[in-house]
Protein backbone atom coordinates (compact mmCIF):
# COMPACT_ATOMS: atom_id res chain seq x y z
CA UNK A 1 0.00 0.00 0.00
CA UNK A 2 2.83 2.56 0.94
CA UNK A 3 5.94 3.31 -0.98
CA UNK A 4 9.08 4.01 -0.01
CA UNK A 5 8.02 7.64 -0.61
CA UNK A 6 5.02 7.62 1.39
CA UNK A 7 6.58 6.77 4.68
CA UNK A 8 5.13 8.78 7.55
CA UNK A 9 6.84 11.91 9.40
CA UNK A 10 8.72 11.19 13.15
CA UNK A 11 6.25 10.78 15.45
CA UNK A 12 3.08 10.13 13.36
CA UNK A 13 2.11 6.48 11.72
CA UNK A 14 -0.33 5.40 9.39
CA UNK A 15 -3.72 3.79 9.91
CA UNK A 16 -5.83 1.74 7.56
CA UNK A 17 -9.28 0.84 7.68
CA UNK A 18 -11.73 -0.04 5.61
CA UNK A 19 -14.56 2.22 6.81
CA UNK A 20 -15.48 4.91 8.54
CA UNK A 21 -18.16 6.05 10.71
CA UNK A 22 -20.58 8.89 10.27
CA UNK A 23 -20.55 11.01 13.62
CA UNK A 24 -23.55 12.81 12.47
CA UNK A 25 -25.63 9.69 11.28
CA UNK A 26 -24.16 6.64 12.80
CA UNK A 27 -23.46 4.84 9.22
CA UNK A 28 -20.72 3.47 8.11
CA UNK A 29 -18.69 4.55 5.09
CA UNK A 30 -17.15 2.40 2.70
CA UNK A 31 -14.45 3.77 0.06
CA UNK A 32 -15.68 3.61 -3.57
CA UNK A 33 -12.41 2.28 -5.14
CA UNK A 34 -13.53 -1.07 -2.69
CA UNK A 35 -9.51 -0.38 -1.15
CA UNK A 36 -8.96 1.34 2.05
CA UNK A 37 -9.34 5.04 3.76
CA UNK A 38 -5.30 6.06 5.37
CA UNK A 39 -5.06 8.68 8.65
CA UNK A 40 -1.94 10.00 10.02
CA UNK A 41 -2.14 9.83 13.34
CA UNK A 42 0.47 10.28 16.36
CA UNK A 43 2.47 8.03 18.07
Amino acid sequence: MTTSSDIAPPGYRYVYTKYVTDPRTGQRRYAKNGKCFRFLVKD
